[in-house]
């Protein structure tokens, strides 16, 4: 027997590189790799005080540890105020903040959204961001 496609009506399209994110993550709130590692060390400190956390949320902390750069909130907070107001999107400022890419060049061929934004614009924030690792301070 044969069954027609239920009809759930138009799909919202989702397209990253337009900025453009479905319905679910309307709200969301894109995360930089250091603010999850401060997320899940704050929650194994709560939740898994003198015991040993499940194998996957040790992965999983031990990836976030391996990936953040910054591990300090004020900094991480500082990133995202100063990137929001140099007029990045939050996925956009969370991307370039987990990429660190080397060039405008490389940022644009990373981050697709970013096509429309000029060279200056681009060393302005990736030179801000490098400012704030700890290695350069």
């Amino acid at each position: 027997m044969l069954h027609s496609p239920i009809n759930v009506g138009p799909v919202a399209q989702e397209n990253a590189s337009n900025l453009e994110f479905g319905d679910d993550l309307k709200d969301a709130r894109f995360l930089k790799n250091d603010e999850v590692f401060l997320l899940l060390e704050q929650l194994r400190r709560v939740e898994f005080a003198g015991i040993d956390p499940p194998e996957t949320f040790s992965k999983s902390l031990e990836h976030t540890r391996q990936f953040a750069q910054f591990k300090e909130r004020a900094i991480t907070e500082e990133l995202g105020i100063k990137l929001s107001d140099m007029g990045f999107h939050p996925f956009e400022a969370a991307q370039l903040v987990n990429l660190v890419p080397e060039s405008p060049e490389e940022a644009r061929s990373l981050i697709p959204s970013l096509q429309t934004r000029n060279d200056d614009e681009l060393y302005d924030a990736l030179g801000y961001i490098r400012d704030k690792k700890p290695d350069n301070n």
